[in-house]
């Protein structure tokens, strides 16, 4: 039980620090924050859009921009890499080490996966997906990590 209230105790720092903060921009300074910030996200959207458009086989890769957030998916299917035998959960494995090696940190989608407990029936579907994000990083390192991304793409589906 201790923990548990340790866990749900809002921070008084954290809390006095950003009603502080809140009540010196007032709601439209507030509003002026939240505005900035999505032309911002936008702006960083497009530019996450146009280096998977540059750089990404579109054969293997399948990539719709976000309409809003700061997270972008880009969605691969098993069945198209050369060396899949029915376990998308190693393609994806060694699609994510090919990345880790190449400097590019993206998180495996299975990551995200919700399994019955004690479930140990594999998935039918051979779709898979990468997720990133672009909200902590400038233009040019988002470029940079999508190309060590698709290179490690083509390196994994062996695409020249």
């Amino acid at each position: 039980e201790l923990h548990e209230v340790n866990m749900v105790t809002i921070s008084g720092f954290t809390q006095s620090f950003l009603n502080g903060l809140f009540q010196r921009w007032g709601q439209e300074g507030y509003l002026e924050w939240l505005c900035g910030l999505r032309h911002e996200y936008s702006i960083k959207r497009n530019a996450c859009a146009n280096a998977v458009d540059k750089y990404f086989p579109k054969e293997v890769t399948v990539f719709s921009p976000p309409t809003a957030g700061m997270f972008f998916i880009i969605k691969f299917d098993a069945k198209n890499h050369p060396k899949f035998d029915g376990d998308v959960s190693k393609i994806e494995d060694a699609l994510f080490q090919e990345a880790i090696k190449s400097g590019c940190l993206v998180i495996p989608g299975s990551t995200f996966a919700v399994k019955p407990f004690g479930s140990k029936k594999q998935n039918e579907n051979t779709e898979f997906f990468f997720r990133g994000t672009y909200a902590a990083v400038d233009l040019e390192k988002l470029d940079l990590g999508l190309k060590r991304f698709a290179e490690a793409v083509k390196i994994q589906f062996e695409i020249n």
